[in-house]
């Protein structure tokens, strides 16, 4: 493979990246009108006259919304990967080396982080 065909494969690559990274915001999106509406729900759910459905139906709809701030989290720290990984576009990776500075900044951190601590 020559130089052409390997920007062009990162070219490639990058636009891929790109539509994972906007089909995942989208999904984020629905995600957070879902949770939403589960709220909703657990609102609505106060109104129901049988005081022990109601606590159930609450209960239930409350844990949801537990696990639902759980995965929001989640999906917080995953656009803040998708974020640096646009930052650090990856042809700018590429330039970086070329260039050498791959070389010099990336790896003498590697190598202090093997390093065993006193």
């Amino acid at each position: 493979m020559d130089a052409r065909e390997f920007y062009a494969q990162i070219d490639k690559t990058r636009k891929e990246f790109i539509d994972i990274s906007r089909a995942f915001i989208a999904l984020w999106m629905r995600f957070k009108g879902f949770s939403c509406r589960l709220e909703e729900l657990t609102s609505d759910a106060t109104n129901i006259k049988d005081e022990e459905k109601s606590e159930k139906f609450i209960v239930v709809l409350s844990s949801l919304i537990e696990r639902s701030h759980e995965c929001d989290e989640r999906w917080h720290d995953i656009s803040a990967y998708f974020a640096n990984a646009h930052y650090y576009d990856l042809n700018e990776l590429v330039a970086m080396a070329e260039e050498g500075l791959k070389g010099k900044a990336l790896v003498p951190m590697a190598k202090e982080e093997k390093k065993p601590s006193n």
